[in-house]
């Protein structure tokens, strides 16, 4: 809906739907997608996986979207990889 700042997006509070659970998320989502923060937003460095993520480290290095699953999947595969080489 237009105002004088532009456009205002709203949803109606009042109404009492399926798709009101999903309110939140939509609220966030767009909240970030307008923010200076989605300039961190990066997708996961693993090329079979398509989350995305945060990137909040000091230096934007971050490169997996967890650690403990892609991180540590990326990183096996590099050192077999280097072994195998050998």
């Amino acid at each position: 809906m237009p105002s004088d700042a532009g456009f205002r997006w709203t949803l109606d509070a009042d109404e009492i739907e399926l798709d009101s659970a999903l309110r939140p998320v939509l609220e966030s989502a767009v909240a970030l997608m307008t923010s200076e923060r989605m300039a961190r937003v990066r997708r996961c460095g693993n090329s079979t996986c398509y989350w995305l993520f945060l990137d909040e480290t000091k230096n934007h290095s971050r490169r997996w979207c967890e650690m403990a699953s892609c991180g540590n999947l990326m990183k096996v595969r590099r050192h077999r990889e280097r072994h195998r080489s050998d």
